[in-house]
């Protein structure tokens, strides 16, 4: 079957899918409702009537425990009338880098029974679990927790509380990708089977309707027809195989849309925090069509990831909770290109199971519930570094466009990327010498580009590298402690980082923080992932074919960044979260490797 005729199937899918979600995919319209926020602080309310601890001792913060003790918090929340409400609690499983049980849990008939909504778990500030309303007026919470470590622990400061709110509120995405993903699967399956297309068409579209709408059975319907189309497997990585290659990707979305719906759902009816609230501040001050208040406003942020949340704003809503969605998708957005660029330039085992990796790695579900652009820095870098080193055949004054285009936008979202971005557009030039008018398109259209923010950030903040300044500060702050936050005076990037410290100071910590960085910690938890890690890395450095991941893993973070993550003045690992792809495939490389060890293999053919 010819691509338009593919396209044309997989768009009639898609629609029924759609159709068949309404009720799901008009909650994208919907504003969760998050009421009147309370608190309710412990160490402030022991001795009242409404609560009860035991095994606990009070402190100026909360409640702490002892080692290999068991605390009990039963708090009596009063709700007039009856409504449903959202839950934030304060409460700790981890005591000195250990970890020791807990469970929270509430009843609605006066303590007869209690429904655990979460166990063995710290919440952090902004997830929040929906209470159902109830007859009664009165919700008890429990909160249980045994200290099997053997340090004092800090468990439970209290918990916030709305009223009010409207239980789920989080269109389910994965819906529309399973019946998406199971209707191209049956309608392949029928072709395979010596089905016209006719028969196999309506197949599919039966196949995406029952996937759509029974949403509970689609991950095991999505696995048992992939399971079945094994018989394929032997052309699997040539260009016929695309056909399954497409569902197969679709059920990975579908699987990391679903595992992200779960977390919004505890994030739905809580307020941004940290940086989140910035970005949504400036997307809403934003005007699309306006030089004064639009794209190049001067601001303390770079606009890219502020103008992309805008244009779904504009669309959808403007809720925190429709600004989560829009890191969900972006996030989405990665995995895709994730697999396009692996199956491309490795094999499509590379590319799906990498984008697999992604979809379930539990860091990257955490930070996506934050709203931060680390997605769109991660989709404008991908897009970035596939047009540079693109192997297909494509008009160079095009291409050297797009480059151009894509180095900005990653600019524009994080200004700590120019390094990069300059190094790989000159090693682009380098290579395109003989047709330099032509390559030259890029930096210039990247030139264009920045130009107005620049000027605008000199007029407005003094320097024309504004936001970047303010980390600096920031990143002095921590390590010298003289000043909190971005105060004190200003200092440039370059004048942290060279005027600072001196060469043997930044020499030994970007030695430290590469050590760290090629070990994998940073991105794999598992020592199983992390040897499979340090092995693929060593087998990309020797083999030329995949030598561009290990080179692009080593070069998109450069030594400033490096030596910040090694002295751990970086404090969080998210400033690395850009380069999870690049890692998976490394750690992914010794199976492929493996694979076309043995001739038989059906990962042999690497013809794409």
């Amino acid at each position: 079957m010819n691509k338009r005729r593919s396209a044309f199937v997989t768009g009639i899918f898609a629609v029924v899918a759609v159709v068949c979600s309404f009720a799901e995919m008009r909650k994208l319209w919907q504003d969760p409702v998050l009421g009147i926020s309370r608190e309710i602080t412990f160490a402030q309310s022991a001795g009242k009537d409404d609560l009860v601890i035991k095994g606990f001792e009070p402190g100026d913060d909360g409640l702490y425990l002892s080692p290999q003790k068991v605390g009990q918090v039963v708090y009596r929340l009063r709700i007039e009338p009856p409504q449903p409400i959202a839950v934030e609690p304060s409460f700790n499983n981890i005591s000195g880098g250990q970890k020791f049980r807990n469970r929270f849990a509430y009843s609605l008939d006066g303590g007869k029974t209690y429904i655990t909504v979460a166990e063995n778990r710290s919440f952090l500030s902004g997830q929040a679990l929906v209470i159902p309303a109830a007859e009664s007026e009165t919700v008890l919470l429990k909160f249980d927790a045994a200290n099997t470590t053997l340090l004092k622990a800090f468990v439970i400061q209290g918990f916030r509380y709305r009223d009010g709110v409207v239980a789920e509120p989080v269109p389910k995405l994965s819906q529309v990708l399973f019946g998406l993903g199971i209707g191209l699967l049956i309608f392949q399956l029928g072709l395979m089977l010596k089905w016209d297309e006719k028969r196999s068409g309506l197949a599919g579209v039966m196949g995406t309707a029952c996937g759509s709408l029974f949403p509970a059975a689609a991950p095991a319907l999505g696995i048992v027809l992939l399971a079945l189309e094994i018989v394929k497997w032997r052309e699997f990585g040539s260009r016929k195989s695309f056909a399954i290659e497409l569902p197969a990707i679709i059920l990975v979305l579908a699987l990391g849309a679903k595992v992200r719906e779960a977390s919004l759902e505890e994030y739905a009816h809580s307020p941004l925090t940290g940086d989140a609230v910035g970005y949504r501040q400036i997307a809403l001050d934003m005007k699309l069509f306006s030089w004064k208040e639009g794209f190049y406003a001067p601001r303390w942020r770079e606009p890219g990831f502020p103008f992309a949340a805008k244009l779904f704003f504009t669309f959808f809503g403007d809720s925190d909770l429709h600004h989560r969605m829009f890191s969900v998708l972006a996030g989405l957005a990665a995995m895709l290109l994730m697999w396009w660029i692996g199956r491309e330039w490795a094999h499509p085992f590379i590319g799906l199971t990498g984008a697999l990796l992604m979809a379930t790695e539990k860091y990257l579900v955490f930070r996506s519930m934050y709203g931060y652009r680390l997605e769109v820095r991660t989709v404008w870098l991908l897009l970035f570094l596939y047009t540079i080193f693109s192997e297909r055949k494509w008009p160079l004054r095009w291409r050297a466009a797009f480059i151009g285009l894509t180095g900005a936008m990653l600019i524009l979202t994080e200004l700590s990327t120019l390094p990069v971005v300059v190094l790989f557009i000159g090693w682009f030039l380098w290579t395109k010498r003989k047709e330099w008018r032509t390559a030259g398109i890029a930096p210039v259209l990247l030139l264009i580009l920045l130009l107005p923010f620049l000027i605008r950030q000199t007029e407005a903040n003094g320097h024309p590298l504004h936001p970047l300044t303010l980390h600096a500060k920031w990143y002095r702050n921590i390590e010298t402690g003289e000043y909190q936050g971005y105060e004190g005076p200003p200092v440039s990037m370059l004048g942290y980082l060279f005027g600072e410290h001196s060469l043997d100071v930044l020499a030994t910590g970007a030695f430290e923080g590469y050590s760290k960085y090629v070990t994998g910690l940073p991105f794999f938890k598992e020592q199983v992932m992390r040897f499979f890690f340090v092995l693929g890395l060593i087998l990309a450095l020797a083999i030329p074919a995949h030598r561009r991941f290990a080179v692009w893993l080593l070069l998109i973070n450069l030594p400033p960044v490096i030596f910040l993550y090694g002295q751990n003045i970086l404090t969080e690992e998210r400033i690395l979260v850009h380069a999870y792809p690049f890692a998976a495939w490394c750690a992914l490389l010794p199976l492929l490797v493996l694979a076309e060890y043995f001739h038989d293999s059906p990962l042999k053919d690497n013809s794409v």
